[in-house]
């Protein structure tokens, strides 16, 4: 993924989902911490990917924005 690293450096700097606050969420109360664990892992990786993808649609909607445009003058 391009520009993978600069976004885990910025995951980084979040806050990260502690075990105690998974395991407030309704039918998590009783998740091993390894569990627990992977499943927070596995929230960041969906965010980050989600978040690439925002990124990338966001672009593109530009480009197509300003192709129109151009067409335009």
């Amino acid at each position: 993924m391009e520009g993978n690293s600069e976004h885990k450096q910025q995951a980084k700097k979040q806050k990260r989902l502690m075990v105690s606050e998974l395991r407030n969420f309704k039918g998590l109360g009783n998740l091993s911490d390894d569990d627990a664990e992977n499943a927070i892992s596995t929230l960041e990786k969906f965010s980050l990917l989600m978040f690439e993808m925002y990124k990338k649609d966001k672009a593109l909607k530009e480009k197509l924005k300003n192709k129109e445009e151009d067409k335009r003058e």
